[in-house]
């Protein structure tokens, strides 16, 4: 599973000031943390490949009880490898003694096949990315102005 988690140092370093805000300045940073969660997800979603549109649909904001963080995750197993790519890797026959395969209309059996590899598409990252330096501004701009 791959996920962003809204809660980094520089975030930290602010939050971990907000104790001596009161409940309307908390919750106003609780809300600007929802947003910007949903917009990494839209985001995220926008940028995902879209072959069959699983990955992109799984890609769900959980946030902290106390609204002061979250996480973005892409529940789709095979996320992480579409997000950084793979190298190239030998796959194996498991369940049966030969993977059975066609190319130009004729059957292949092996035992095994190299895998040349996937280039990495990037959907995760570069959403929150973008997102993480607004954040940081509407939040010092909330607690500057309590």
């Amino acid at each position: 599973m791959i996920e962003v988690t809204i809660n980094n140092q520089e975030l930290q370093s602010v939050l971990g000031k907000i104790d001596k805000y009161n409940k309307k300045v908390k919750n106003s940073v609780g809300k600007s943390i929802i947003a910007s969660s949903y917009k990494i997800q839209g985001e995220a979603y926008k940028k995902a490949p879209k072959r069959t549109t699983f990955l992109a649909h799984s890609i769900k904001v959980l946030l902290r009880a106390d609204k002061l963080g979250s996480k973005i995750q892409v529940g789709a197993n095979y996320g992480v490898f579409v997000e950084k790519g793979t190298s190239a890797h030998v796959i194996n026959a498991k369940n049966k003694p030969f993977l059975v395969f066609q190319i130009g209309g004729q059957w292949i059996r092996k035992r095994s096949v190299m895998h040349p590899g996937t280039k990495a598409q990037p959907f995760l990252r570069p959403a929150a990315e973008k997102e993480f330096p607004q954040l940081l501004t509407r939040i010092s701009n909330i607690l500057k102005n309590k």
